[in-house]
């Protein structure tokens, strides 16, 4: 028995299409399955053509099939991707790229018996369904978020000192008051990549935004360091005027990899000076520096808020106070504000409260 199906496109109803059976000359009876096909769609044509151009509606492709079925083909011509990724079944998805390419009257894949290639508009349409997709599910996952209870595991990166400190006594509070958060809190000086190292909120300190162009920067505020020291180590009758005279003065320093630091200074005319020393004692914790400042071991050059309340109650004193430390910003980082968890959320807004105490108002 051979048939033959042929396509007929209406006038003036763009997109509808017809399918006819016509039998070849001397061939059989249509089947009664094929021929009840056929009269439910030439019904249907019917009813199209009868019904007002202002009332007939184009349904909307469903983006799911349109990102689906098209990415079964949108990998190298030369190799498929495998179908058993997708979960569909090829016959299924042959079926829906058809009924697809019917309703939006375009060729999305040319394809043969022995090859196939995805059109221009093909990639078009994918590249379009796939970016909508993807927003309908961040919409529905950002849903999800906001009305669950904050949960999950939260990596944190601070530098050693008071900001590690300030969070390490208070973290007992926010982890009380959400249970089922968890948070791992890295203390360090290095300088880590959000993304690359899987960190969720980054607290540090720079005068060059240049590096952080692809997070999101929370102000805390603006420190600057100041040298101090013991009143002890510096009798009253010494006259300091500028940083060369504190070069036979010990020093603490924070650089505990090198022998020597450059302190980088700013004087009252703006100018900027490099200053070389040679700590007697060095350590990357900032307590560590100003416990030995206190005890008369050396000159300090920390940050002004923290040897403020030192230097109210005289266990340290100012030194050359018309120099200091260029202006850096104070800051907490993450990557974005979309898509964040509610613990996070929650957390940068919990440290930031109780960070903003160690700096200056600008």
């Amino acid at each position: 028995m051979a048939h033959a199906f042929r396509s007929l496109k209406f006038q003036g109803r763009e997109g509808i299409v017809l399918p006819v059976l016509a039998a070849r000359r001397g061939g059989f009876p249509v089947a009664s399955a094929v021929d009840r096909e056929v009269r439910w769609n030439v019904g249907r044509a019917r009813r199209v053509l009868a019904t007002p151009r202002s009332r007939i509606r184009t349904p909307c492709p469903d983006l799911s099939t349109i990102s689906t079925s098209t990415k079964r083909w949108c990998g190298t011509a030369a190799s498929a991707p495998p179908r058993a990724s997708l979960g569909v079944a090829k016959s299924v998805l042959s079926r829906r790229l058809r009924h697809l390419e019917e309703r939006l009257d375009v060729r999305l894949i040319e394809r043969s018996s022995s090859r196939f290639e995805v059109s221009e508009i093909g990639r078009d349409v994918y590249r379009h369904a796939y970016a909508a997709k993807h927003e309908l599910e961040e919409a529905e996952r950002a849903a999800a978020r906001l009305a669950g209870e904050p949960r999950g595991l939260i990596r944190v990166t601070v530098p050693p000192g008071t900001p590690a400190n300030t969070i390490a006594d208070d973290l007992p509070i926010f982890l009380k008051h959400y249970p089922k958060v968890k948070v791992q809190l890295i203390v360090s000086n290095r300088r880590h990549d959000l993304i690359e190292d899987r960190i969720d909120v980054a607290v540090r300190s720079t005068s060059d935004f240049s590096g952080e162009s692809d997070y999101v920067v929370k102000r805390l505020g603006a420190v600057r360091n100041v040298f101090v020291a013991s009143p002890s180590l510096v009798a009253p009758s010494r006259r300091l005027s500028e940083p060369a005279d504190l070069r036979d003065l010990p020093f603490v320093g924070r650089d505990e990899m090198h022998p020597e630091e450059v302190l980088t200074v700013v004087g009252p005319k703006g100018e900027e000076i490099r200053l070389r020393v040679e700590p007697r004692f060095a350590s990357n914790s900032v307590a560590a520096v100003l416990t030995a400042a206190v005890g008369g071991v050396g000159v300090a050059f920390l940050p002004d808020a923290v040897v403020q309340s030192y230097e109210a109650d005289g266990r340290l004193s100012r030194l050359l106070p018309d120099w200091h430390g260029p202006d850096a910003v104070f800051h907490i980082a993450f990557t974005s504000r979309r898509a964040m968890l509610p613990a996070v959320r929650l957390f940068v807004d919990f440290i930031f409260e109780r960070l903003r105490h160690l700096t200056r108002t600008r």
